[in-house]
């Protein structure tokens, strides 16, 4: 059974590192590893649960077979219905623990992984992959570029959007040049009173626009609206700066405190070496230091007797040495 390119639902064979790890896991539609992988009763094999989606017939009104039949197998033509298609646990479980890559590794992705339960890891990763291919949001443009240049693409993008400086018109960039052909003739002029212009007060937030004649009026009478304007702008930068001002202090606040918990470690781990030296050396003195007993009297002997007894003053021995 054959099925169109576009419409096979496997996962690709390229994503997965060890190419030996596939070859039981093949969808015998798609020909690509399956995705949702069902199992007939038939034969065993393993099917895509959208292939099978795709190629079931749709029954007829009328029609005289089986309405019970959704499938016909590829392997060996046997009719099955619902019951006899079964979701394949075993093949799930050996999917999710194949070790996988990303499949931009083509353009410099390092990323992997294990493939996950129905590819969740790799869904999760191609969602936030620098390396993928997006479209350009800007509308009107058909680009296709990596996520991590999109942002740059869209600040060059001839389909952004951009206000006319002059009349404040919006329009894509790509239509500025011919914009600006008419429009700087027409508010710029060569200076003459009946030339029309918008008002030198257009950068404060002022709409106003007319002839020379008309502006230099408007420009007069409008002295406190000018300073309105130009006191929300004040306003505006002020805020911005202090903001600015608040994040840094916010910054400096968040650098000291990572280094007061690094210096909090350093002295962490100075007091445990400390504490562990103090009781080596305890152990050491303990070692070197011997019990002291208390002496205690000689004890006599016949022979000790003997000799004191010659050594006595009342003795002869003793009478004639002396």
């Amino acid at each position: 059974m054959n099925i169109s390119i576009e419409n096979r639902s496997g996962h690709s064979r390229d994503i997965f590192s060890n190419p030996n790890d596939i070859g039981e896991f093949i969808c015998g539609i798609c020909s690509l590893v399956v995705k949702s992988p069902h199992e007939t009763s038939c034969c065993g094999q393993l099917f895509c649960r959208d292939c099978i989606l795709i190629s079931s017939p749709s029954p007829k009104i009328g029609d005289s077979k089986d309405p019970k039949v959704i499938f016909t197998c590829p392997n060996d033509g046997t009719q099955l219905t619902i019951s006899q298609i079964t979701p394949s646990s075993f093949a799930q479980r050996k999917l999710s623990s194949f070790r996988i890559r990303c499949p931009n590794h083509q353009n410099g992705c390092s990323w992997s992984n294990t493939f996950g339960l129905e590819g969740l890891n790799l869904s999760l990763h191609i969602s936030t992959c620098d390396f993928g291919f997006v479209s350009c949001t800007n509308s009107g443009c058909t680009a296709s570029v990596s996520r991590s240049s999109l942002n740059e693409h869209r600040n060059i993008c001839d389909y952004r959007r951009t206000v006319c400086k002059y009349c404040q018109s919006s329009m894509i960039a790509k239509d500025v040049s011919s914009h600006n052909l008419v429009c700087t003739a027409k508010h710029l002029g060569n200076g003459s009173p009946k030339k029309h212009a918008a008002c030198r007060f257009t950068p404060l937030g002022c709409h106003a626009s007319g002839s020379r004649d008309s502006l230099s009026h408007h420009e007069a009478n409008a002295v406190n609206d000018h300073l309105f304007l130009a006191m929300q702008m004040i306003d505006q930068l002020r805020v911005s700066q202090e903001n600015s001002q608040v994040q840094m202090q916010l910054e400096y606040v968040t650098s000291s405190f990572q280094t007061l918990q690094q210096q909090n470690l350093i002295i962490a781990k100075r007091a445990s070496d400390l504490e562990k030296e103090v009781k080596d050396l305890k152990r050491t003195v303990q070692s070197l230091s011997l019990p002291v007993t208390p002496s205690s009297p000689p004890v006599l002997t016949s022979s000790t007797s003997a000799s004191s007894s010659l050594l006595s003053p009342s003795s002869p021995s003793y009478s004639s040495m002396s």
